[in-house]
């Protein structure tokens, strides 16, 4: 029983660690650009919060057909909780900074409510899959 305790920890500092480790070049504020759909290659990533192992991010220039924007077109994502390893997959190269975040607050309380209910984790899939998954769904 001992032996287990002690595996167990020794597995969760493991964990914890090399998920830090590929956090450590990460930052609130990076842009980055990202493996993006054809039609949205201009379109950026902002990482608006980080947590143990989690990258909060929003994405701005997207081109989603949306029938309740004004033009059809939805440009912006405020808020996408994306795992460590989700998130570095999909980024392809830092572009800029920036101290003004986007509106992202009500969307992270959101999810996080949904979290302590069990109800929601961090997505673990491709950005531009996650995009794909949105249009879908407020289009149906």
């Amino acid at each position: 029983m001992r032996f287990a305790y002690i595996l167990s920890a020794i597995t969760a500092f493991l964990l914890l660690f090399s998920t830090c480790v590929r956090a450590q070049d990460l930052m609130v504020g990076q842009i980055w650009k990202y493996k993006a759909r054809p039609h949205e290659s201009q379109s950026t990533i902002t990482i608006v919060q980080l947590d143990n192992y989690v990258v909060h991010i929003s994405i701005s220039g997207l081109k989603v057909k949306d029938p309740d924007a004004d033009d059809g077109l939805a440009e912006s994502i405020r808020h996408l909780p994306m795992e460590i390893n989700a998130f570095n997959n999909s980024k392809t190269k830092l572009v800029g900074f920036t101290e003004k975040l986007p509106e992202f607050e009500e969307g992270l309380a959101d999810w996080i409510k949904a979290r302590n209910r069990g109800e929601a984790k961090p997505i673990s899939i491709p950005v531009k899959d996650v995009i794909e998954q949105v249009e879908i769904m407020i289009n149906q």
